[in-house]
């Protein structure tokens, strides 16, 4: 192996990561109908998305997928108690809306249930597919500082990847943080850039869409720490 090789092998691994997951799948195109492995098929995501906050009425995020420009809507069901940290049990849903969220009939593909077991930790967040009445995909984080971000992501009680980096930028709107995502093999396959009014997802080549929905659940557990 060449020097340049054996530098770009040292950048994509991560110390100290633990093993014994599953390593994302690299077979499939995002465009390939294989890649889509939920019920109903009506949500897929390109190889990237934007997340930028709504300036309508409705509190959310409009989340535009690249490179196809599919557009959803990240609606938030926050109680009087979820904008602050007094909170435990089950919390805040984030709900994904194809078409209109104005309209009479939007429709509602994805639900994002929180829950935490006490006021000062993380929320885990389930990925719920309305098609199938399934909870196909979890991202909880395990960080140990409150600046730091470790996220597994799971789908189907199986491990995926691990989202890496501080919280820090996504809490100040002078600042940025761009996290990592890592795959069982402890090798960068994404990132999740977040600043104070969006995101930027860059998924692991060849995801399913549950994988991408799971990383997506990451980058809102990281939205829900910085409140």
């Amino acid at each position: 192996m060449d020097k340049a090789a054996e530098d770009e092998l040292t950048m994509g691994q991560v110390p100290g990561f633990p093993s014994g997951f599953a390593a994302v799948s690299q077979e499939s195109p995002w465009s390939d109908p294989a890649a889509n492995d939920l019920p109903g098929g009506v949500f897929q995501l390109g190889h990237s998305v934007d997340l930028s906050r709504s300036n309508i009425d409705v509190s959310g995020f409009v989340m535009q997928s690249l490179p196809d420009g599919s557009e959803y809507f990240i609606a938030e069901d926050f109680g009087p108690w979820h904008w602050s940290c007094c909170w435990s049990g089950p919390g805040p849903t984030y709900h994904v809306i194809e078409g209109n969220v104005l309209s009479d009939n939007p429709e509602e593909l994805l639900q994002f249930q929180s829950r935490r077991s006490c006021c000062c930790l993380s929320a885990d967040l389930d990925v719920v597919s309305l098609h199938a009445d399934e909870v196909f995909a979890n991202a909880d984080d395990h960080a140990a500082c409150c600046f730091k971000v470790n996220t597994r992501v799971s789908v189907r009680d199986e491990e995926r990847f691990r989202v890496l980096g501080s919280l820090a930028g996504a809490c100040c709107s002078c600042l940025a943080s761009e996290h990592r995502i890592v795959d069982g093999d402890r090798h960068v396959v994404g990132k999740v850039a977040h600043w104070s009014s969006g995101a930027h997802i860059e998924f692991p080549p060849g995801a399913l869409t549950s994988e991408k929905a799971g990383i997506l659940a990451a980058a809102l557990v990281a939205d829900l720490r910085r409140r």
